[in-house]
């Protein structure tokens, strides 16, 4: 049996570019399965899930955006389930430009920062240390011991989205966990 009528049903409510995607698709006789989510299916499971504050397919897609992020940063490997929430819902983006400072050296810290497109130079009394790059992070240690930042960070990317979490809500959540990690 072919699976072509099948694959044909999901087709229908994809776009043109998604349609002869899939048209393409070259099934053994074992069959294979198809499944395909939409920003709306994803916004329903979420809300399933307990995530009711999400109620658009765009927020949906954001949480599952920063969801990912936060996944793959290894600092928050320890949270539970419950404080990635928390970290995830406390994100706010912030876009920088080329060459402007995130932090600077010497100052009082109030954010945490995960990089979530783009690049960042960190310099030490205007020295390069190290870039940074897309899940990684930076700002935790004066957040959780309350010293100075220790470096300055500047974008060096032609622009940079980073997701902040301020030191209050970074505290609540975190302190303990990443505090035996650093």
């Amino acid at each position: 049996p072919s699976a072509r009528p099948r694959v044909s049903m999901a087709v229908q409510s994809l776009s043109e570019t998604d349609k002869s995607d899939l048209k393409n698709i070259v099934v053994d006789q074992a069959g294979a399965r198809l499944a395909v989510l939409s920003k709306e299916g994803l916004a329903a499971a979420l809300k399933e899930l307990g995530l009711s504050a999400i109620s658009s397919a765009e927020e949906a897609t954001d949480y599952t955006r920063k969801m990912v992020l936060v996944k793959k940063v290894h600092i928050f490997r320890h949270l539970s389930q419950e404080q990635t929430n928390k970290v995830v819902q406390s994100f706010v983006l912030q876009r920088y430009r080329k060459g402007a400072h995130v932090i600077k050296q010497g100052e009082v810290g109030s954010s945490f920062f995960v990089i979530a497109n783009g690049e960042v130079t960190v310099l030490i009394d205007g020295n390069k240390v190290r870039t940074l790059a897309k899940n990684a992070y930076f700002g935790e240690r004066a957040l959780l011991f309350d010293e100075p930042r220790t470096a300055t960070v500047e974008v060096s990317s032609s622009e940079a989205e980073l997701w902040s979490v301020e030191k209050s809500t970074f505290s609540q959540i975190v302190k303990g966990n990443m505090q035996q990690e650093l």
